[in-house]
């Protein structure tokens, strides 16, 4: 007489089916931490961003870039300048920061350690040092108005805020959107002073 093979097997089957789902789902998991851990989604978030700049460029490809020029000043505005060109030539100079804090100029910490930045990067000699400070305020002030806050790192992580800042720049001073884009990915640019030196050292 043949012996029917007893039911427990179809259980034992299913509970076979949910273990082997458990371990799918695991390792789906596991793939995703480490994808997290590599910085792969990063690399998604460069080409969506990078997918926006395209739309950018195509309202910028014709048009050449033009000449930059720096806005005229204040009266207000001038004496400063003319105060921070006194400063750069003292025989014992410290920097612009304390400076400003000493005599009220009203300028920010980033824009104050900018001046700084830029005396070291072109004040060789006493009589460029008023050219320097006036580029130095009108790459500032430019850069000012693009990003149009000085809470520049929260902007950037809107992808249209930052396309739209990145076209900006190419269609102010000639400087590829895919620059700006690298730029930022190498996360040196979180200040409107990151973003003036960064403009400096295209332009010099």
């Amino acid at each position: 007489m043949k012996q029917h093979k007893s039911s427990p097997e179809r259980g034992e089957h299913k509970g076979g089916n949910s273990a082997n789902f458990l371990y799918v789902l695991f390792g789906f998991a596991s793939v995703l931490v480490v994808l997290q851990a590599f910085g792969i989604f990063k690399t998604f978030d460069r080409q969506h961003t990078a997918t926006i700049l395209d739309v950018k460029n195509a309202a910028y490809e014709n048009r050449p870039a033009p000449e930059f020029r720096a806005a005229r000043g204040s009266e207000n505005v001038d004496a400063v300048l003319s105060s921070i060109k006194t400063e750069y030539e003292s025989p014992v100079f410290t920097d612009i920061q304390k400076a400003n804090e000493s005599n009220n100029w009203g300028l920010t910490d980033d824009e104050a350690k900018f001046y700084d930045d830029m005396r070291r990067r072109y004040g060789a000699t006493k009589d460029n040092w008023l050219g320097v400070v006036q580029r130095a305020n009108a790459t500032y002030r430019a850069v000012q108005s693009i990003f149009g806050t000085s809470d520049v790192a929260s902007l950037l992580k809107d992808g249209r805020a930052a396309a739209d800042a990145f076209a900006r720049i190419q269609q102010t001073f000639g400087i590829s959107t895919l620059d700006c884009l690298n730029f930022y990915q190498a996360g040196r640019a979180n200040t409107l002073r990151d973003w003036a030196n960064f403009v400096e050292s295209r332009r010099s």
